[in-house]
């Protein structure tokens, strides 16, 4: 939020970019067999959401504290691969 003399007067937002290979990364894995590529991070599901978009991953969690990426590797690794 922005303030001037103590009254709003607007706000911004800040985003992180993806690095600038992340998408060529993104296919280069899927075109090595990688058939399943999952974003788990602790950052905001919106924000998160935006980032998978932009570099082609269509399976992420967001909001995750480290416990429960950790419990998301786990059970995914017991789990049946698709």
């Amino acid at each position: 939020m922005i303030a001037i003399d103590k009254r709003y007067a607007g706000s911004f937002i800040l985003t992180d970019m993806p690095k600038h290979d992340a998408a060529k990364a993104v296919r280069e894995l899927r075109r090595l067999g990688v058939k399943r590529q999952i974003i788990l991070s602790g950052d905001r599901q919106d924000a998160v959401r935006e980032l998978a978009d932009r570099i082609g991953i269509t399976e992420y969690r967001g909001d995750l504290l480290p416990e429960q990426k950790l419990q998301q590797v786990k059970r995914r690794r017991s789990s049946p691969r698709p």
